[in-house]
């Protein structure tokens, strides 16, 4: 069962933050009443991706949140200085942490390690 990610990825829901729109707090959004938080911050789309899938391979549905504007070609990052995030649901915070750590810590991490 993917859960909330699944349903996600397979429509068009905008996700609604709760709180404020500063990139920096890490925001809790909510779909179809299941709480999805921002995990990683990835420096761009390549590291983005690599958590993503290092996530869905450990049986953890995981999606991708860009902050990127593609006609604006990098506008974004002035105002925002990382890529995008990598949201998973709350009940697995935990269990991805641990992985996303780990990850982070061996070479294939060392190129994207942000917040």
């Amino acid at each position: 069962m993917l859960g909330a990610l699944g349903v996600l990825a397979g429509s068009c829901l905008a996700l609604q933050p709760l709180g404020g729109f500063d990139y920096r707090r890490k925001l809790t959004y909510t779909i179809d009443s299941v709480a999805i938080k921002a995990i990683y911050r990835p420096a761009d789309e390549l590291m983005a991706n690599a958590v993503r899938d290092l996530f869905e391979e450990n049986g953890i549905p995981a999606m991708i949140r860009s902050f990127q504007i593609p006609a604006y070609d990098g506008l974004a990052r002035v105002m925002r200085p990382v890529w995008g995030e990598v949201l998973v649901e709350e009940d697995d915070m935990a269990r991805a942490k641990e992985l996303l750590d780990a990850f982070l810590s061996t070479d294939a991490g060392d190129a994207g390690k942000q917040e």
